[in-house]
Order: C-alpha cells, then sequence, then structure tokens
C-alpha cells in the first residue's frame, strides 16, 4: 500500500463516487466508503480532508442508527481525537 498512495487516493474517490450514485448519499455504504478513504487520507498526511470525510461517515451512520449507537463512540476508522 505504501508507495502507491496516489493510486489508494483515486480507487477511494471512484468507490465514495460509485457507491453515492448506486445508494444515494445517506446509505451505509457511502459512509463505509468515505470511512475508507479517510483512513487513506490520514495515511497520506492529509489529515483536514481525512477529518472532513470521517464526519461525513458519522453522520451518514448517526442518521441510520441513531446517535446512541454504540458505533458512534469510536470512530469507525483509525482517527483519533487528540
Amino acid at each position: 500500500m505504501l508507495g502507491r498512495s496516489g493510486e489508494n487516493v483515486t480507487i477511494n474517490d471512484e468507490l465514495v463516487n460509485l457507491s453515492r450514485r448506486l445508494y444515494g448519499d445517506r446509505d451505509m455504504r457511502v459512509g463505509r466508503a468515505l470511512g475508507q478513504r479517510a483512513v487513506t487520507f490520514e495515511m497520506n498526511g492529509q489529515s483536514e480532508r481525512a477529518i472532513e470525510d470521517e464526519r461525513a461517515a458519522i453522520e451518514i451512520l448517526e442518521a441510520l442508527t441513531g446517535a446512541d449507537n454504540p458505533a458512534l463512540a469510536r470512530p469507525p476508522t483509525s482517527l483519533r481525537p487528540s
């Protein structure tokens, strides 16, 4: 995975776009795709973009499962508040 970071971002961009087209903006699969792209951004040192995607993923999860979902207590990716 290392050394192919630009390619990984492109693949994750495609996954997010395709998921949105197929399932709409508020689908769990879109949230997962955003979470995965957030991990890729974080691995590439693009923390601001990672945080944007992670917030969007959490928003989708919260809308679909409720704010009291235990998964929201722990972000679905490796991003943690500092």
